[in-house]
């Protein structure tokens, strides 16, 4: 594939697809120098810049289930940043998308550094970001269907034993798998109900902030997994978080967990009652 973003040296689309088909607990597929040499030290460098100048900005998330997380949520972004934003929702990204994944009809988040959703994040040591499933349908238009989440990871270097890798689990099986944090790796994963994913904590001997540009895509079609033999209740359900205990829920600065509890269950039963 022959880009002026992603790395001409990948794996083929039928090597992808394999290994995203395949992988367990749920589809997904690792690709390591996944940008260009060049692409990815401008924007490392960039970033960082954009962070410096804008870290009062922003939002920085203190909950129990999101830890000393910094967001762009809302901020205007420099022209590079914007570039790279603007590649994720291209056509040839989603092309690429379709290719490895095998979703149909997809379609990239609207508005995607919008007050809603944060393009850029950013986690000092001490982060951590809880298990969670993300929104089942497109929260800031009519795009369809969640089906696909991509994050990056961006740092200069980066040693294992800081932490901060992305894990995930299948809610149905249980089965737990856990992604290294590494510079230049894209993480490619279908989201379902089922996609339960978080991180790992970050260490405080870490010497580098654990940075990532995180999209999601959504599906038109009526069932997009069926590629894929799956099937779940489809209901248009919001974020729920996986708080340790039910109590929890009620804590003070949880409130808006609980919210999402209450509205998630809310979905499901809707969804069921229709289907019956």
């Amino acid at each position: 594939m022959k880009s002026n973003f992603i790395s001409n040296e990948i794996a083929s689309f039928s090597e992808l697809k394999e290994l995203f088909t395949t992988a367990q607990p749920f589809p997904h597929v690792v690709i390591d120098n996944f940008l260009q040499k060049d692409v990815f030290n401008k924007l490392l460098f960039e970033f960082e810049d954009f962070y410096k100048n804008k870290s009062k900005e922003g939002r920085l998330y203190t909950t129990q289930a999101e830890s000393n997380k910094w967001s762009s949520q809302g901020l205007d972004l420099p022209p590079y940043l914007k570039e790279i934003g603007d590649y994720l929702a291209s056509e040839e990204i989603l092309s690429f998308l379709n290719q490895v994944t095998g979703f149909n009809n997809l379609k990239s988040v609207s508005g995607y550094n919008s007050k809603d959703i944060g393009f850029f994040s950013l986690m000092k040591k001490g982060s951590y970001l809880g298990p969670h499933v993300d929104h089942m349908f497109d929260m800031t238009g009519n795009a369809g269907y969640h089906v696909l989440n991509i994050i990056l990871y961006i740092s200069k270097d980066w040693d294992p034993n800081w932490g901060g890798n992305t894990f995930l689990k299948n809610r149905n099986t249980s089965k737990y798998s856990s992604v290294e944090f590494k510079p230049n790796r894209a993480l490619i994963f279908m989201h379902s109900p089922l996609s339960e994913h978080g991180t790992s904590e970050l260490s405080k001997s870490s010497k580098n902030d654990r940075m990532t540009i995180y999209f999601d895509y959504y599906s038109s079609d009526l069932n997009p997994y069926k590629h894929l033999n799956l099937k779940f209740n489809m209901a248009k359900s919001p974020h729920l978080f996986f708080l340790p205990k039910l109590s929890d829920y009620f804590k003070l600065n949880n409130r808006k967990y609980l919210s999402f509890f209450v509205r998630h269950r809310i979905e499901q039963i809707k969804y069921y009652l229709k289907i019956k």
